[in-house]
């Protein structure tokens, strides 16, 4: 009802089953919902060709694709979900720091934050 009137809804939680991760969870309720787009929330800015915790000169990707996220194995998600929300609905996925204040507004309202999996 919320998604008929254009409002924003927000999922969390998973499916409560074994071995089903909550990205999975995520990715398929949005293809479920008929969603435009997938927001993932971090501890990182964004998408990095290896983890900026460990490597200092880890290089930010402002966009990538899910074959190359796959490819690489970059782990941002787990595969089963890129490889579910790639097939089923060919959304964009929004990686970006949630604990930035205000990058959740920012990337409901279309600024570019983070990284966008395409």
């Amino acid at each position: 009802r919320h998604l008929d009137k254009g409002r924003v809804v927000v999922l969390a939680g998973g499916v409560g089953r074994t071995g089903v991760s909550t990205d999975f969870a995520a990715a398929q309720a949005a293809w479920e919902l008929g969603a435009v787009a997938i927001l993932k929330g971090t501890k990182v800015e964004g998408i990095f060709d290896k983890d900026p915790k460990k490597y200092n000169d880890a290089q930010f990707l402002p966009e990538i694709t899910y074959n190359d996220v796959i490819a690489q194995r970059l782990k941002v998600m787990d595969d089963a979900a890129f490889s579910y929300a790639r097939d089923k609905f060919k959304m964009p996925t929004h990686v970006f720091n949630i604990f930035t204040k205000g990058n959740l507004s920012r990337v409901v309202h279309g600024e570019k934050v983070g990284s966008v999996i395409r």
